[in-house]
């Protein structure tokens, strides 16, 4: 690793160092490692590829009272530590547009190392650790976890999936999406066993709810 990503990294850690609902410096790592797996097969600058995977969740509303100050903050950090004029923009807007919930509505293109950054944040919420930060997030802001009367068709705004129903269909209707929406061959194929795990999951838990068996 480059002095400039161990400083990023420092850095990242000890903002996310109190998180508890998923996105905390865990969740950073192997979305890193992802960046990493996809820079095999996939043409993007490494460096800003993977300083955008370790900064993307640091200026999130949900993570922070001030993004604006954040990214302010952030911006004047990657030129301390070396980073051109250049580069600061394009990790800066990358990071403002690379999110699930902002792309709700709109589609915002991202430059091929926002790509890869960004589906390997999507890897991240497929799968079973997916299943599981998806609940922790939901315990921590009292989201019941199964509504019969909802339904994985809610999706419609930032604002429903900022406030789900429930956690079981927001899991389910934000997996479907993220299926659609990933960038790369790669990321697409990564996707399938983790995709396989989801649904026998989801499967697993309306048959247990249910009290079938």
């Amino acid at each position: 690793m480059n002095e400039r990503l161990q400083l990023v990294r420092e850095y990242v850690q000890a903002q996310l160092a109190s998180d508890h609902t998923g996105h905390d410096f865990a969740h950073i790592q192997r979305v890193v490692k992802l960046t990493q797996t996809l820079l095999r097969t996939e043409s993007a600058d490494a460096t800003l590829a993977l300083t955008i995977a370790y900064l993307h969740d640091v200026p999130d509303e949900k993570l922070t009272d001030n993004p604006k100050q954040k990214r302010q903050e952030i911006a004047t950090k990657l030129a301390e530590w070396g980073y051109s004029a250049a580069a600061i923009r394009l990790i800066m807007y990358d990071i403002a547009h690379l999110s699930f919930s902002t792309n709700l509505q709109h589609h915002y293109e991202l430059d091929p190392a926002g790509q890869l950054a960004q589906d390997a944040d999507r890897l991240d919420a497929i799968g079973l650790v997916a299943i599981a930060r998806t609940f922790a997030y939901g315990a921590v802001h009292g989201i019941p976890l199964y509504e019969a009367h909802a339904d994985a068709s809610e999706l419609t705004s930032k604002s429903a999936y900022r406030h789900p129903t429930d956690t079981f269909h927001h899991y389910q209707a934000r997996t479907q999406r993220v299926m659609q929406q990933l960038n790369t061959t790669t990321a697409q194929q990564l996707a399938q066993p983790r995709l396989a795990a989801t649904q026998r999951f989801l499967d697993q838990f309306l048959t247990e709810w249910q009290g079938k068996r």
